[in-house]
């Protein structure tokens, strides 16, 4: 190609026209979330290599989920005002940056800051979302985050298989690599083949200088719906991160498994959700409405976590695992479609970035807690423990029950802003 050829300008322009935006943010969620998945079955291993102890395995986990809690919202406002690829761009720079500190990690301190760099900058999911609901109008938005839950659920089952054997046959480090390559991928995905997808005119109406942002949090917050959706997925978060914590070391006590056959149970979890939201979900939405199928999918997580706390024969606990993963795929997606439409489309990145704070909060305290119980009072109180927090996120979703004169895919339907 001869210097100055318009043509490489155009072939870019091509690729990115070629991809639709709900596709690409698809694809960033599945990138970037092999790289959070990928480290789920290696985390106790790899502490333990460095000196640390159970604890330290829930320490290591929160170190990411904790940032997000302030970091998010601010992520998310940051993309109605000036893009979501300039943010997803910045966001990916910075967890590829903390997946090599993770191969490197000569000590515990060095993973420590690897993981809250991570932290810091993991702002993939709420800025996904926020792409997906840009393109989506409302009554389909279930499905559009159903499909980025199918991604997430890909990665899901191949990460920890990644991880895993990774892990054993190589070593724990050598997982950094791979994150730090899929994330590399990712890196690559949003510069050539993710439009944009917040009109211009959108963003550069998207900051009004007379409300700070701030307030505007609050007000997004204040409506009785939002607020209570929020504190479902709060609970929901807690219950669902103590099982992330947690189920390697369940696996390894309980029934004799290694890392290996540890990230198999994983990806179970995984495949399951693929199953459930590549076809599913969007059924039963359209036909049942989004707060019956979050409520059948929270129903479905407290039978699975009070078999799990039963401490079954090996069976009924992989029957539990499929029950588990069937109760996220259900209720997670509708959850959070219910709560894009409960604000005005110019908020969805700052709702949503909202929404991916309360999640890292849920986190956050959510992998010490399953640690520190399990530690401390074994897998009965623990899974027993995320069997109540999800009855509790059930209990918040009844005043939000649609009327007879709502529509069936309708949730919460209160505008904001």
């Amino acid at each position: 190609m001869a210097p100055g050829d318009a043509s490489a300008p155009r072939c870019n322009a091509a690729i990115v026209s070629a991809m639709s935006p709900l596709l690409g943010a698809a694809l960033v969620v599945l990138l970037e979330g092999l790289a959070t998945a990928a480290v789920f079955p290696v985390m106790h291993a790899y502490c333990a290599a460095l000196g640390g102890g159970e604890l330290w395995v829930g320490v290591l986990f929160a170190l990411v989920a904790g940032p997000k809690v302030l970091l998010n919202p601010l992520w998310g406002r940051l993309s109605d005002r000036l893009g979501r690829r300039p943010m997803l761009i910045a966001a990916t720079l910075g967890t590829l940056s903390g997946s090599i500190g993770w191969a490197v990690a000569r000590n515990l301190t060095w993973l420590a800051v690897a993981r809250l760099v991570v932290g810091v900058f993991s702002a993939q999911a709420a800025l996904a979302q926020a792409a997906a609901v840009d393109v989506t109008p409302p009554y389909r938005r279930a499905h559009a985050l159903a499909l980025l839950g199918t991604a997430f659920g890909i990665s899901f089952t191949l990460g920890p298989l990644m991880g895993g054997l990774l892990g054993s046959w190589v070593s724990p480090a050598s997982v950094g690599w791979a994150c730090a390559a899929s994330q590399l991928v990712s890196l690559l995905v949003v510069l050539f083949a993710l439009p944009e997808t917040r009109a211009e005119s959108a963003v550069a109406g998207a900051a009004p200088a007379a409300v700070p942002a701030p307030v505007r949090f609050r007000d997004l917050v204040r409506a009785p719906a939002v607020a209570l959706l929020l504190l479902a997925t709060l609970a929901m978060t807690l219950s669902l991160s103590e099982l992330t914590s947690t189920l390697g070391l369940f696996t390894e006590h309980a029934y004799g498994f290694d890392t290996a056959r540890t990230s198999y149970v994983f990806a179970l979890l995984g495949l399951v959700a693929v199953a459930v939201q590549a076809g599913a979900v969007r059924r039963l939405s359209a036909r049942f409405g989004d707060w019956l199928v979050a409520g059948a999918g929270m129903l479905a997580l407290v039978g699975g976590y009070a078999l799990f706390a039963a401490q079954p024969a090996l069976s009924a606990f992989l029957a539990a695992t499929v029950v588990l993963g069937v109760g996220a795929a259900l209720s997670v997606p509708c959850v959070t479609a219910m709560l894009s439409r409960s604000v005005s489309d110019a908020d969805q990145g700052a709702i949503l970035g909202v929404n991916q704070s309360v999640i890292g909060a849920g986190r956050t305290v959510g992998y010490v807690l399953g640690t520190w119980l399990y530690e401390m009072r074994g897998a009965g109180l623990a899974f027993g423990g995320a069997a109540g927090l999800a009855a509790a996120a059930l209990a918040l979703l009844l005043p939000l029950r649609p009327s007879a004169r709502s529509p069936r895919a309708g949730g919460a339907q209160a505008e904001v802003g």
